[in-house]
């Protein structure tokens, strides 16, 4: 019975903390967003792959997203910007990943001469 007991608890801690820290990750993201527009903004999380996750919907046309750790990002690095431009943030993402310069430049150039460079809303 005893260990039943520890059981549940140990789980319903795990899982206070894992909501816990959901919130705190949403929350970090909406610090960027303007105040008037946090509420109802959408909090994503980008994977490695260039896709996201949607930590939280929102209900306007605002995003934001935590940048912090990623290559060539400060320490604390949160971002907003419109549901239309999530393509075209995706797609510098992967520029970004490019880690020569010139060749970074070079593919976004390309992009722009022959089209797929996705426009910004």
């Amino acid at each position: 019975m005893k260990r039943l007991v520890l059981f549940v608890l140990g789980a319903l801690a795990v899982s206070t903390l894992a909501a816990a820290q959901g919130t705190e990750e949403i929350e970090k993201a909406l610090s960027a967003a303007p105040r008037n527009a946090k509420e109802a903004a959408t909090v994503i999380k980008w994977k490695a792959d260039g896709t996201y996750d949607t930590l939280k919907k929102g209900t306007n046309r605002l995003v934001c997203y935590d940048r912090s750790g990623q290559p060539g990002q400060q320490p604390f690095a949160v971002q907003c910007t419109s549901l239309g431009n999530l393509d075209r943030v995706a797609q510098n993402r992967k520029f970004e990943a490019i880690a020569d310069k010139a060749e970074r430049q070079k593919a976004i150039d390309a992009a722009e001469a022959n089209g797929p460079r996705v426009k910004p809303e």
